[in-house]
């Protein structure tokens, strides 16, 4: 099975957030892979079937950035699905 996750953070020095990676480990169990999409990626283990890429960030303009970050999201998400078949996807 391949999944989708699409999260805030992947790092476990987060203080509220670490969980998510833990989440994570725990999928790349009993899935062939894992693809995460995340806000922020930091210092974080993870095993080799699990692929880790960060979101983009802000650009300084409000008015702008808000629709380019949905643009750039738009984007990876898309390549991600175009690459792998996901039979799951978590939000």
């Amino acid at each position: 099975m391949r999944v989708l996750v699409i999260n805030y953070a992947m790092d476990e020095a987060a203080l509220a957030l670490a969980w998510q990676a833990r989440v994570v480990r725990a999928l790349a169990v009993h899935c062939e892979q894992v693809v995460v999409l995340t806000a922020q990626k930091g210092a974080v283990a993870v095993p080799d079937n699990v692929r880790v890429e960060a979101l983009p960030g802000r650009t300084g303009l409000p008015w702008l950035g808000k629709r380019l970050a949905m643009l750039r999201l738009t984007a990876q998400v898309c390549d991600a699905l175009r690459h792998a078949r996901f039979h799951a996807q978590q939000f």
